[in-house]
């Protein structure tokens, strides 16, 4: 799924979990949840960006999705081309760790937040895990 997609999933989960659970929370701290669910959400996928270029340079295949632009406009192919290549694999485990630090760093240094965050990276997994069918 692309970022953007990851975003809007995860501020709609933040937002109504918010609403539901954390009552005492204000409108602005509302909106700062679903800002850092949100991101963390998006940002996630920075791994799978990173890993296709660095392929791209040895597999043929992945040379045409070098750009996020080219990413975007086909992404089933480039899922399915993930797949081929293996590279989906690598995606996978890069993705469970980097969500693993983000939530352990913010559980470190930023507390208060650990629960947009973690929705954040929940539901980026989650939505993921139609993916893993192509591996």
């Amino acid at each position: 799924m692309l970022p953007h997609y990851h975003a809007l999933i995860a501020a709609i989960t933040v937002l109504v979990v918010s609403l539901i659970f954390f009552q005492d929370l204000s409108i602005i701290e509302i909106f700062i949840w679903i800002v850092i669910g949100s991101i963390i959400a998006a940002i996630i996928d920075i791994d799978a960006i990173i890993i296709a270029n660095i392929k791209s340079k040895r597999e043929p295949t992945l040379q045409r999705f070098r750009s996020f632009k080219a990413i975007a406009n086909d992404f089933n192919a480039f899922i399915s081309t993930m797949g081929e290549t293996g590279t989906l694999k690598t995606i996978l485990v890069t993705h469970v760790i980097f969500s693993l630090i983000i939530v352990l760093l913010f559980y470190l240094f930023q507390e208060h937040y650990i629960f947009p965050v973690t929705f954040g990276v929940l539901t980026h997994l989650l939505t993921d895990i139609k993916y893993i069918q192509k591996i």
